[in-house]
Order: structure tokens, then C-alpha cells, then sequence
């Protein structure tokens, strides 16, 4: 069976430990799996990952990946950033 990447980023932002949603977001862009993880997301799964970029980007300790992050996020979401009121 294959590895659920969606649900391990879910799974790592539901226990709200950025060094932990971190080490996850970490072991996706190594395997190349960011963009499957971030796809196919809607308001409900969109708005914890926005909050934590936004809240963890300038801490040095994520900057550079949640940089790489947050690149790939508005690649698949800019067509709805400002459409929905979550985002």
C-alpha cells in the first residue's frame, strides 16, 4: 500500500507542533510528494496549512522550506486565494 501524503501532512498539522508539521513538509519535499500532498485540498484542509505558513515562515528554524512550501501552495491554489473568504 502506498503512503498517504495528504493525510500525514493533516495528521502533522492537527498536533499543532511545527517542528513536527515541519519534519513532515521536510520528508515530502525529499521525496517529491509536496505537490500530491498540498492537491485536492478544500477550505476546510487549506486554512490550517495557510495559518501555518503564515504564522511559522519567518522563523528562521522553517524559512527555507516553508518558502519552498508556500511556492508550491500558490502554484495549485492561486486561483482561489481572495475567491474564498477562508483563503
Amino acid at each position: 500500500k502506498g503512503f498517504s501524503y495528504g493525510p500525514a501532512l493533516d495528521a502533522a498539522l492537527q498536533t499543532q507542533q511545527p517542528v513536527t508539521v515541519a519534519s513532515v513538509l521536510h520528508e515530502l519535499a525529499l521525496r517529491g510528494s509536496l505537490a500530491t500532498a498540498l492537491a485536492g485540498r478544500d477550505e476546510e484542509t487549506v486554512y490550517p496549512l495557510l495559518r501555518f505558513l503564515v504564522r511559522w515562515i519567518a522563523d528562521p528554524r522553517f524559512t527555507n522550506l516553508l518558502v519552498e512550501v508556500s511556492s508550491a501552495f500558490l502554484d495549485l491554489y492561486t486561483p482561489i486565494v481572495g475567491v474564498s473568504p477562508a483563503v
